[in-house]
């Protein structure tokens, strides 16, 4: 009776759980006191139990190893009611995880093997958990985060390649504890943080995890490892698993940027649940993602331990009590701090335990209802709500002041590099500061220090050597991030006009106070001479992007544009400013995010083309408006007008520098009602639109440049239309057009205009693209247009012979050889198989292994090369301000920088990485397109 009333007055999830199984109930009830008090119990063999009474029968395990794990949770959530330390049962739910993934990985292990084969040679497994699970800090409610390693790729299972049996081996697993069946489910998996995330392979081979880590792993990734442990599997796989990212997670120098990135993924979380409008965040009650919450306690302890655990082991674990108290004992806190962080996470997950208890419901946050919170205090010994939220105040202040002070105390830790402080010093003589410039990496010493002494010579200047104390501190610690750019020639040949531009507002100079945007300009400085540029015409811009580690969803960010216009009050050329103000906001702030590791080089595609698209949208609109005040509404209710985008924005690969290929549509028959002047016939009207939509995306103005465009994939090209009617656009693709043109479909989409019609046009293009299908001779006509492109490339490749030049498109294994393969496959199979129709080359990569059209160990390879080329091309234009694709391999450090690699062989790591990319796709371009 105790049982019942105990569990059931906390919990109606645990109530259902006692009225649908009463004798759950009754197990609980009658197991010795003893025995319902040790939290820790032998979970692994209990569910061996299971595996081999299911004896190979799936629906029996999943039912057996669900109904363990309610008896189980019950068991748990009576030990905590009963006043158990929250940390005995959160490191219980851990183990029970554990053991169900080793269950499961049992269980379908026999199972696959008995139906296709066992992997020969025999290949080792293992499972790391991460997050909560990986620190035995789980929730009842908690998803469990893991990745999937398996050890070699030699060898294969039956027919099926070793990664392709550990793929389908992992789904299976997956689906026993997640899947939702009549018992419910076992536990949600969240495989997000594997290699490239969700875009990633499902499991992946040791050694191309390292290749990921060391080319590709993030500032967040590290943090993330620092709580991965392996959790099934075979133990001596997870711990090499381990070993061999040790170098990757703890590096032996102090890492500031490491923190730098910690509080960018803080400021994140808070931008985004602010972005939405959450009440209850900015209230403080969110036990996990408010002020002084969960999330701000985990965050200081990582940090941390990033920061000094590659000189000091004993701060690499996977705990957050256990890191605390190590570092106590280091002395890199104080008794007090780690006291206070210590009794605020403890006290904190207790809440929150008994908050999820209610509904078993991923909920971190105090109920709304003042029943509810009266409910919850009382199960927690308070005497009412206002106690607990005293002491839930008191906790949250405590833990957040701390946090606030993280980034101060690690720079104070930090001292100025000796080659810094002397070239920051402008009374050490020129031999010696040119000397130091060249150890910073400065391949023109010379003129660096010349860049240096202009900076010194402005008035006002925070390296003036008259600025005072204050002052002189910003522009020195300014200098060294400078220094730590991908280039320093370039930061300091920037450097000047940046000053010269801010010097002129306080407020402007103040903003590099803060060391978060005094990184972020440096690292722009040194990364872009197209961004250098944008940020010395738009200092403005600094305090609204330094800071920003994410950008607007696509709806805020049409909302917010929307509004920017409406304000202008019909005035087309502030108008048209507007746009060109929005793109350089955004621009820079997908630009920052990009270099401090925020997002990596798809997303960075992705969001480029998505601001495109709500700029033509913009202009779009205000070319109608404008004409239609002239000429009036068509007087055809069924008009409408679409623009489809082709190239890199219609395969949502757009890069800093992208032009736009863009063609319109148009629906509708008669002449235009009303206007200021004589009616016009639709077609005349719509081309009017289009020529005033080209020359508001193309004019030239002081807020700079928006979009070059590029119309020649319009029906018949530069001899057609402005503006094809629906009917011309489908009769044109159904007769006259040629193969070039149906590729140029393939990667083509409706971004603008009505959207009623889009739907209308997209089915358009499916049919002109996949309707019929392609001619006998499709690789060869193919492969020979690759081959004219490239011919045409080959005198400037030739005046380029005594370098060593890398052709990043159009060279042997570029990407166009990518593109065109892709396009090829798709042109073979898309008219069969709709799934696998996608504009971007990254997701019809993907669909096409959905889709079984093609192996995953062919596309891994291919998408890895996408990525790559794709990113190291976009820093290539956008670094030197110019389109140009041919990368000189002997001078691409600061480019390595950019793009993510680290060290003093960044350039030949990244020139090796090429070089094996440009090899894979151009063997499989010719496997397929060349006979």
């Amino acid at each position: 009776l105790e049982v019942m009333i105990r569990l059931s007055g906390a919990s109606a999830r645990a109530a259902r759980l006692l009225a649908a199984d009463p004798t759950l109930a009754i197990e609980l009830g009658t197991l010795n006191p003893k025995t319902v008090a040790d939290g820790r119990v032998d979970f692994r063999a209990s569910v061996a139990k299971i595996v081999r009474a299911a004896d190979g029968d799936t629906a029996v395990f999943d039912r057996l190893i669900r109904r363990y794990r309610h008896r189980q949770l019950l068991r748990l959530a009576l030990l905590e009611l009963r006043e158990a330390d929250v940390r005995e049962t959160a490191a219980s739910l851990s183990d029970l995880a554990a053991a169900a993934i080793e269950g499961a990985l049992a269980h379908h292990r026999a199972a696959l093997s008995a139906q296709i084969g066992w992997p020969d040679p025999p290949c080792a497994v293992t499972v790391i958990g991460m997050g909560k699970l990986g620190g035995c800090e789980l929730n009842y409610s908690s998803d469990i985060d893991v990745i999937y390693f398996y050890e070699h790729d030699q060898g294969q299972a039956g027919d099926l390649s070793m990664h392709q049996y550990h793929v389908r081996l992992f789904e299976r697993v997956t689906a026993s504890l997640s899947r939702i069946t009549e018992h419910g489910l076992v536990f949600r998996v969240d495989l997000d943080l594997r290699p490239e995330g969700r875009q990633g392979p499902l499991a992946n081979s040791l050694a191309s995890a390292v290749r990921y880590y060391e080319t590709w792993g993030r500032n967040w990734e590290r943090a993330a490892w620092i709580r991965a442990r392996p959790v099934a599997g075979d133990p001596a796989l997870g711990q090499r698993v381990l070993e061999a990212l040790r170098p990757f997670v703890y590096r032996r120098s102090f890492d500031l940027q490491a923190i730098e990135d910690i509080l960018h993924m803080k400021s994140q979380i808070d931008a985004e649940l602010n972005k939405k409008g959450r009440a209850r965040l900015r209230s403080g009650l969110d036990l996990k993602l408010g002020r002084g919450g969960i999330r701000e306690i985990e965050f200081f302890v990582q940090a941390l331990q990033l920061l000094h655990g590659g000189r000091e082991p004993g701060l690499r674990q996977t705990n957050t009590l256990d890191a605390l108290r190590a570092l106590e004992a280091a002395g890199r806190i104080t008794v007090r701090t780690r006291a206070v962080l210590g009794d605020a996470y403890t006290f904190l997950r207790k809440v929150e335990h008994r908050i999820q208890l209610v509904e078993e419901q991923q909920t971190h946050s105090l109920p709304q209802d003042p029943a509810a919170v009266a409910h919850l205090a009382r199960s927690l010994r308070f005497p009412d709500a206002a106690a607990l939220r005293s002491a839930l105040d008191r906790h949250m202040a405590a833990a957040r002041d701390l946090f606030a002070g993280l980034l101060g105390q690690a720079e104070e830790d930090e001292p100025l590099p000796p080659d810094v402080a002397l070239i920051a010093d402008p009374n050490a003589g020129d031999a010696e500061r040119i000397d130091a410039l060249a150890r910073l990496g400065a391949r023109d010493p010379v003129a660096a220090l010349a860049n240096l002494k202009t900076v010194e010579r402005i008035p006002s200047s925070p390296l003036h050597p008259r600025a005072d104390r204050v002052r002189r501190n910003v522009g020195v610690q300014l200098l060294w991030a400078c220094c730590e750019s991908p280039d320093i020639d370039r930061a300091l040949t920037h450097l000047p006009d940046l000053l010269k531009a801010v010097l002129g507002h306080g407020t402007y100079l103040q903003q590099l106070e803060d060391p978060t945007r005094r990184r972020g300009v440096a690292r722009l400085l040194g990364a872009s001479t197209l961004l250098a540029r944008i940020l010395v015409s738009h200092p403005g811009l600094l305090p609204q992007v330094m800071l920003a580690t994410s950008t607007p969803s696509p709806e805020a960010l049409e909302h917010n544009l929307q509004e920017r216009i409406a304000s202008c009050r019909g005035d087309v050329e502030l108008a048209l400013g507007t746009l060109r103000n929005v793109k350089h906001e955004e621009v820079l702030r997908i630009a920052v995010a990009e270099l401090g590791g925020a997002i990596d080089g798809p997303a960075v595609s992705e969001r480029l083309s998505r601001l495109a698209e709500c700029l033509v949208s913009a202009a779009l609109r205000l070319s109608i408006e404008e004409q239609t005040e002239k000429f009036g509404s068509p007087g055809d209710p069924e008009a409408a007008v679409v623009v489809l985008a082709g190239g890199t924005l219609g395969a949502r690969e757009m890069g800093y520098r992208s032009d736009v290929d863009l063609s319109v549509v148009y629906r509708g028959q008669g002449s235009t009602v009303g206007g200021r002047r004589d009616p016009i016939e639709l077609s005349e009207f719509y081309t009017r639109v289009v020529q005033r939509l080209l020359a508001f995306l193309t004019i030239r103005m002081p807020q700079g440049d928006l979009y070059p465009v590029d119309m020649r994939l319009r029906p018949s090209g530069r001899q057609g239309a402005l503006v094809a009617s629906l009917r011309n656009f489908r009769d044109y693709h159904a007769k006259a057009a040629r193969l070039w043109e149906r590729q140029a479909l393939l990667r083509t989409r409706a971004i603008a205009g009505d959207v009623g019609m889009r739907a209308t046009v997209e089915d358009a293009i499916a049919a002109a693209a996949y309707a019929v299908p392609p001619p006998p001779d499709a690789a060869g006509q193919i492969h020979a247009m690759r081959e004219r492109m490239a011919n045409e490339r080959a005198e400037i490749r030739n005046r380029r012979s005594g370098e060593r030049p890398l052709d990043l498109k159009l060279g042997a294994g570029g990407l166009v050889e990518l593109e065109f393969l892709v396009q090829f496959l798709l042109l073979r199979y898309g008219g069969d198989n709709p799934s696998v129709r996608n504009t971007n080359t990254r997701d019809a990569l993907r669909s096409m292994v959905d889709a079984n059209v093609m192996a995953a160990a062919d596309a891994e390879p291919l998408l890895m090369a996408n990525d790559r080329l794709r990113r190291v091309q976009n820093w290539l234009r956008v670094a030197h301000d110019r389109m140009t694709d041919f990368l000189d391999l002997d001078r691409i450090r600061s480019l390595a920088l950019a793009v993510g690699y680290h060290g003093a062989n960044a350039q030949q790591l990244l020139t090796q990485d090429l070089l094996r990319d440009v090899d894979a796709v151009h063997r499989a371009y010719r496997r397929v397109l060349v006979v």
